[in-house]
């Protein structure tokens, strides 16, 4: 058997079958069964086979099998072709998941999904399943999907939502066999391409969550077990170095400790513009250090977030000379024009156990309370400084992966490891929840 697959229609020419006897001498052409999907799948089959030595080749009665030699209605025949059919949809799949790839982008690209808060796992979840199911429908019949409209799509979409959200996705067949008829190895391909994909999906959102509250409960060990000796620099800078997701979702960190502010303006530009040229600050404060630099663009509404951290160990105490510190921090910024744009914000956080005893903290706190924002101190533009506790941070985390966590039916004792070795507890393990490092500068 000789197999071909064409880049393109040969002539407007269905795919077809051609059977021919061990001398190659033509004796039958047939249509292939995977015509008209859609897919841009074009191909050919050349068979070569002795029985095609005497074989009927003229038009018989439906049924009526040869008293010798073959036809169309041999048995032989049939399981031939049936043999042939299985190897094509072998040779399908890895085109049509591509195409399937290609409609997703075009999917997300024309806004046919429904709109997900991609900073929310859950969220995030859910739209990988209904892509994957989007995916599923476009392998088994592609001109389902490719023969509506945009506004068909995202009905139809919605619809497969709603049946993923049910959990019934035995309904998913039914709303499909209203459509097209699939043959019962089509529905079993189907259903079990969709188990896998969504266990699949729930299996690396579990991961991901457990490997969160791991590093919740590493970071717990830092600030309270005493018995570590853990530092600022060494130990918290580098969990938040790794885990900067808990300050927010798909940020991308520009610098950690060491780079000032002109390396760290240069980082940024290259980041947003490509452009990679020295910069220079005229500022009496352009040699301080950021603990935790990091970027979030959203191309959606052409807006970019930043954030910069300050942290300090839980032994020092939050006071006027620690908000000074970020507070400067701000003020470098906003005298820099590549660091302003519209469509830029600046969120400035300061990060400790407790205050001093002077009460200034707590006077910011009171006088922030006319912005009605929780832990936000000072706003002027695009500019907000924050000042939380550790212990609000935790409470954060708790708080929004509640919900994922009961869904999920984490077994938190089972997740925490305890160790009362600095240098062990600090050693890299894989764990999905650590965040990449600073892009390549």
């Amino acid at each position: 058997m000789r197999y071909v697959q064409w880049k393109n229609n040969l002539s407007n020419e269905y795919s077809r079958y051609y059977f021919e006897d061990q001398n190659e001498k033509f004796k039958l052409s047939m249509t292939t069964t995977l015509n008209k999907k859609g897919d841009n799948f074009y191909h050919s089959v050349f068979v070569s086979s002795n029985l095609f030595e005497d074989f009927y080749t003229n038009d018989t009665i439906e049924g009526q099998i040869p008293i010798s030699g073959y036809s169309k209605e041999s048995k032989e025949f049939k399981q031939l072709k049936t043999d042939i059919d299985k190897f094509l949809r072998k040779k399908r799949k890895p085109h049509i998941k591509r195409y399937a790839e290609k409609l997703i982008e075009k999917y997300n690209e024309d806004k046919i999904f429904p709109e997900y808060n991609e900073n929310n796992v859950l969220d995030k979840f859910k739209h990988e399943q209904l892509e994957n199911i989007v995916k599923l429908v476009c392998q088994i019949e592609p001109k389902i999907i490719l023969s509506l409209n945009n506004e068909q799509k995202k009905t139809l979409v919605r619809l497969f939502d709603l049946v993923m959200q049910s959990g019934e996705t035995e309904n998913l067949f039914t709303i499909l066999d209203e459509v097209v008829e699939l043959d019962t190895e089509e529905r079993a391909e189907l259903a079990e391409e969709l188990r896998y994909c969504t266990l699949d999906n729930i299996t690396k959102t579990i991961k991901l969550i457990q490997d969160r509250y791991k590093a919740i409960d590493l970071l717990k060990q830092l600030l309270y077990n005493y018995e570590l000796n853990a530092n600022e620099r060494e130990h918290l800078q580098k969990f938040i170095e790794e885990h900067y997701w808990i300050f927010g979702e798909q940020y991308t960190l520009v610098t950690a400790a060491e780079p000032k502010f002109e390396e760290a303006l240069r980082r940024y530009t290259k980041l947003l513009t490509g452009e990679d040229d020295e910069k220079h600050i005229e500022d009496k404060d352009k040699n301080k250090e950021m603990d935790i630099f990091a970027v979030r663009q959203n191309i959606e509404n052409d807006s970019i977030n930043n954030i910069v951290i300050e942290l300090k160990h839980p032994k020092i105490s939050l006071g006027q000379k620690q908000y000074q510190q970020i507070y400067n921090y701000m003020n470098v910024i906003s005298k820099q024009p590549e660091f302003i744009a519209n469509n830029a914000t600046w969120e400035f956080y300061l990060v400790g156990n407790k205050f001093d005893t002077s009460g200034d903290i707590e006077n910011l706190y009171e006088n922030g309370k006319v912005h009605g924002e929780k832990s936000l101190v000072y706003k002027v533009k695009n500019f907000k400084i924050y000042i939380k506790t550790w212990s609000e941070i935790l409470n954060e985390f708790e708080i929004k992966h509640k919900f994922i966590q009961d869904k999920l039916e984490l077994q938190r004792k089972a997740i925490v490891e305890k160790s009362k070795n600095i240098t062990e507890l600090m050693e890299k393990s894989e764990n999905s929840a650590v965040e990449s490092k600073a892009v390549n500068f």
